[in-house]
């Protein structure tokens, strides 16, 4: 079987971590024989202007492979005005109506955080009514991921399409990992994962500098209880907080406590890359893969968010180690956090596994009824 699969691959190693999770998932539970080729969806960003969707030319290409996989990434949340279904994966329905490649929304974003309007949700509502609802829809199979977006179809876009679509974790939960091993079981470390684009786009410069004092705070308790500090960027943005924090830290724990875990945003292994954080004894995150990757690795973390689709996620998962940075909160209470709470992820791994694994044979069941070579 040969799929086209269209996701983000490149620049940010959450992607990677979730990819690597679906490429197993699908080889081990669908089937092994699959060549998976990748399209960068970016590529297809009007801002871009290098792809369309809705050209010959790519329809000719969806119509050459057996399978197309889209996501999972957060693509079919309708923020985009200019865009024909009001999402990032910007096809017209004529266009996917030559589409007779069977297609799976692999895990896809489909909720408000980016906001969205009344024009959009209508041309969402288009979008899914022939792809859920139309005498089409067995051509498709839709998977959201457990970051709310299930609960945002139901309510905002419609009851009758969350009855079609199926809530699946993020692939990112089930990445391999099985080669790593601790490097050094005397050393403490604590890991930290922070997003700058997030804080400074929704946090005034006096919360900013609020927020990286009390970072400061967190650091400089670690490094007297023995602990070093490894810094895990997800995206390049994320060296730009590390430029504002280290103004602020004492030049001794810079020399000697601090450590920047390479960026490796063009590897094709997720297990290189979430192996960034196998050697965290605890770990301080902001980013949606960072905490998955915390959970999948069984590492204490607490994790702080400015991000609904977070707070969905830890509500999902039934997890209450995480601050909302709007709220107040001192850098002792995350300190504290790791002193009064379980960080055991082992038993909510195994029933990701059993839920995922559920849905998985439904994604089977179709391949073998619609895909030609299934």
């Amino acid at each position: 079987m040969k799929a086209l699969h269209i996701a983000s691959f490149n620049g940010n190693i959450g992607d990677i971590i979730n990819h690597a999770g679906f490429d197993a998932q699908f080889k081990k539970n669908v089937c092994n024989n699959i060549e998976f080729v990748r399209e960068e969806i970016r590529d297809y960003y009007k801002v871009r202007s290098h792809k369309s969707f809705n050209t010959e030319k790519f329809i000719k290409l969806a119509n050459s492979f057996d399978l197309i996989v889209i996501g999972g990434g957060n693509f079919l949340s309708p923020w985009l005005e200019i865009s024909n279904n009001g999402t990032t994966f910007d096809i017209s329905i004529d266009n996917l109506k030559k589409i007779k490649t069977p297609i799976l929304f692999n895990a896809v974003g489909c909720e408000g955080s980016l906001g969205y309007s009344e024009s959009t949700i209508h041309n969402i509502r288009e979008f899914l009514d022939h792809i859920l609802l139309s005498e089409a829809s067995d051509n498709y199979f839709f998977t959201v991921r457990n970051d709310g977006s299930y609960s945002f179809i139901k309510n905002v876009i419609g009851k009758k399409y969350s009855n079609k679509v199926f809530e699946i974790p993020d692939n990112g939960f089930f990445c391999p990992t099985e080669n790593f091993q601790l490097s050094n079981d005397n050393e403490k470390i604590l890991g930290i994962s922070i997003s700058e684009d997030r804080l400074k786009a929704k946090l005034s410069p006096d919360e900013y500098q609020s927020f990286i004092k009390k970072l400061t705070t967190i650091i400089s308790f670690y490094v007297k209880e023995s602990y070093n500090i490894k810094f895990i960027p997800h995206t390049f943005n994320d060296y730009k907080l590390l430029v504002d924090l280290f103004d602020y830290l004492e030049d001794s724990i810079l020399r000697n406590n601090i450590t920047v875990s390479e960026l490796q945003t063009n590897s094709k292994s997720g297990k290189e890359v979430i192996g960034s954080y196998v050697n965290c004894n605890q770990a301080i995150v902001m980013r949606f893969h960072a905490s998955i990757s915390c959970v999948r690795l069984n590492i204490p973390f607490v994790a702080l968010t400015l991000d609904q689709r977070l707070l969905a996620l830890f509500n999902s998962l039934d997890l209450e180690n995480i601050f909302n940075i709007n709220e107040n909160f001192s850098a002792f209470d995350i300190i504290g956090h790791f002193k009064k709470s379980s960080h055991n992820h082992a038993d909510l791994l195994d029933q990701l596994y059993i839920s995922h694994s559920y849905i998985f044979k439904s994604i089977k069941r179709w391949v073998n009824t619609h895909v030609a070579s299934g």
